[in-house]
């Protein structure tokens, strides 16, 4: 008795250290006044509050850029929903490295809408540094309707824009974002386009890995193209999404006769130079796309539309889609186009190989028979340069291909279910592989999202308890050992 008694005093005196630990819900105006710590990897700034984080904004907006700087959250944040200003835009962009040390932020919320918008309105590497955001659970809503941008605008959960440069690419990783999205543009002709994703809107040398959208986005245009992704919406040059999955929807509508719809569970649109690359790997689709138009309609699991040639090196290898896809044009005469992996191609560079369809692939037109595939809707480039390798799909592989290019090999149409099942969850295991990445040479391991400091220059320190990391550790693990239960550090997604 006298033993149970003591490990009850200890989970409940830990407990109430546990508490002291979260942020009090933000009141929508307080900011604080500064930054705890140096910037450095061993002393990083430290965003303790919904304070420190509004003052964290209202600096990068004045022109501070955080540039080869780490900032670390030590509590769950409550935005309370109060409306948000994005961090940075293009002209005073965060350049940091914010870690969110699997912590929350919740109940954020954009209501007034320009050309960068998101939780961060713009991220940035330069030429000497990685900008990264690491371990970090973001959840809320962009509720863009009133739109006041005349130019292009990006929209996203977590980054109206991630713009990297050659060799430092944005780092997103160990995130999950649970964001909704719901932009309604106004009656305009100017043909603008609407970049959207639950990631990044506009996107150039980007990597993600380990990451998770599991929100809903909804966009309706009377007159501007639309660019959407459930990762990212319009993607550029070297681009990387690895072991992460795509849970949420996206349902887009263009509206006025001419534009088209782009939507994507992890891309939109793929463009980029010729001597660039994309890659998506070990990756899930287990939401549903939907996208319809009064033009062209491109829908896809993964990618939508990857656009002219030269937009090369599009790689999709060992991913599945489970999700329900659908593109539909509502005007006689257009097309609509729909794959699990690909919705339409006319790059001729593109490889997809040991990639599975389970999910329920649809296009549907006016007076005109569409060709939906689920690997590959439809391949429109008069050569042999495309692979279609090693897939295979509960209906048919490829929906249509130009009639020279004989790009489809080793697959299976109308496979087992069983057999796809097996596949899905040998995909599934593969996503397991990603422990750690590394940001400007220090790696952050996922399981204790602690960055390691690669020698030389700098040795590894201890964290600082002030940090509440450490000491949240202890809790929970002597308040396991109390219950007499298993802890696991891991994230669960």
């Amino acid at each position: 008795m006298k033993k149970f008694i003591t490990f009850a005093l200890i989970a409940a005196m830990m407990l109430t250290m546990l508490v002291a630990n979260v942020s009090a819900a933000w009141d929508g105006t307080s900011v604080s006044a500064s930054l705890k710590g140096e910037g450095t990897v061993a002393s990083p700034y430290l965003v303790e509050s919904a304070a420190d984080l509004a003052y964290l904004a209202k600096s990068v907006n004045e022109g501070t850029t955080y540039e080869g700087k780490y900032i670390t959250q030590t509590a769950d944040i409550d935005l309370g929903g109060k409306a948000w200003k994005a961090i940075g835009d293009n002209t005073n962009s965060f350049m940091g490295i914010y870690d969110g040390k699997d912590h929350e932020i919740k109940n954020f919320t954009y209501t007034v809408i320009n050309a960068f918008a998101g939780f961060f309105g713009c991220v940035k590497s330069t030429d000497a540094n990685q900008a990264g955001i690491l371990n970090l659970n973001l959840s809320g809503k962009v509720n863009a309707w009133e739109f006041a941008a005349t130019s292009d605008t990006f929209v996203g959960g977590l980054a109206g824009k991630l713009e990297g440069k050659v060799g430092k690419n944005v780092v997103v990783a160990n995130c999950v974002v649970d964001v909704d999205i719901d932009v309604t543009t106004p009656v305009v002709t100017d043909k603008k386009f609407v970049d959207v994703g639950g990631f990044g809107g506009w996107n150039a040398y980007v990597s993600i890995v380990n990451s998770e959208y599991k929100g809903d986005i909804k966009v309706v245009s009377d007159g501007r193209y639309l660019m959407v992704g459930g990762f990212l919406g319009i993607t550029y040059n070297d681009i990387v999404i690895e072991n992460s999955v795509f849970s949420g929807s996206v349902d887009i509508n263009a509206k006025m006769a001419g534009m088209y719809a782009t939507a994507g569970g992890f891309i939109g649109r793929r463009n980029g130079a010729a001597n660039r690359s994309c890659l998506i790997k070990n990756s899930v689709c287990s939401g549903s796309v939907n996208a319809v138009s009064t033009g062209l309609a491109y829908a896809s699991g993964f990618v939508a539309h990857a656009f002219n040639g030269n937009t090369r090196n599009l790689t999709i290898e060992n991913c599945a889609n489970t999700g329900k896809i659908h593109g539909e044009t509502v005007t006689e005469g257009m097309n609509s186009y729909a794959g699990g992996m690909i919705g339409y191609e006319n790059v001729g560079y593109v490889t997809v190989k040991n990639c599975v369809n389970k999910g329920e692939v649809t296009a549907t037109g006016v007076n005109k028979t569409m060709s939906p595939g689920g690997i590959l809707g439809v391949s429109n480039f008069a050569d042999k340069t495309s692979k279609y390798d090693g897939n295979i799909s509960t209906g048919k592989v490829a929906g249509w291909t130009n009639a020279t290019a004989e790009i489809v090999t080793n697959s299976v149409d109308n496979a087992d279910v069983a057999v796809v099942d097996a596949a899905i969850r040998t995909i599934a295991d593969a996503q397991k592989a990603t422990s750690s990445v590394t940001v400007n040479g220090a790696k952050y391991d996922f399981v204790s999202a602690a960055p390691v400091v690669p020698t030389p220059p700098t040795p590894s320190t201890p964290s600082n308890p002030s940090t509440g990391d450490v000491t949240s550790v202890i809790i929970l693990a002597l308040v396991a050992v109390s219950c007499g239960a298993v802890l696991t550090l891991k994230k669960t997604r």
